[in-house]
């Protein structure tokens, strides 16, 4: 890619915090209002680009493996208490969400925390298991073009 990206996820503009269930943020080990985690757009799992390297395919591995997890992406009832504005979970959209935040991909602030600063001192962090180190990504409108078959 021209900024030398690894990946670019289409937001769906929602919270992360609204669209995870508890047994996720439980699996990662983080809390809902975190701003590397809660506060960002969860993204659409159906509208991304992928560079394929060595950390990509980090990423599909370990979206894989949370993905084998029944109780992580299915409407099943969360034993770990939900996030306070949860509504419903996005399944595979929030796993991968987690995974991007875990890497301290920015996949842009969602609008209920626009306006919030994080607290003094607060810096994204790799996550110790599931972040990627040097993955480079960001939310980004994902050209249509890309999806259309070729009419040559």
């Amino acid at each position: 890619s021209p900024e030398g990206l690894d990946f670019v996820v289409m937001p769906q503009g929602e919270c992360q915090n609204w669209r995870t269930k508890g047994d996720v943020w439980a699996k990662f080990g983080v809390t809902w209002d975190d701003a590397q985690y809660g506060w960002q757009m969860c993204p659409k799992a159906n509208m991304w680009l992928m560079k394929v390297n060595a950390k990509t395919r980090r990423l599909l591995r370990l979206w894989e493996d949370l993905m084998t997890d029944f109780q992580l992406v299915s409407d099943a009832e969360s034993i770990a208490p939900n996030p306070e504005h949860f509504d419903v979970t996005r399944h595979d959209q929030a796993l991968l969400g987690m995974l991007l935040h875990a890497s301290m991909v920015d996949t842009g602030r969602c609008r209920s925390y626009a306006k919030r600063s994080p607290p003094p001192g607060w810096a994204p962090k790799l996550h110790p298991v599931y972040g990627i180190e040097g993955l480079r990504g960001k939310q980004g409108v994902v050209p249509q073009a890309v999806f259309l078959p070729d009419k040559r």
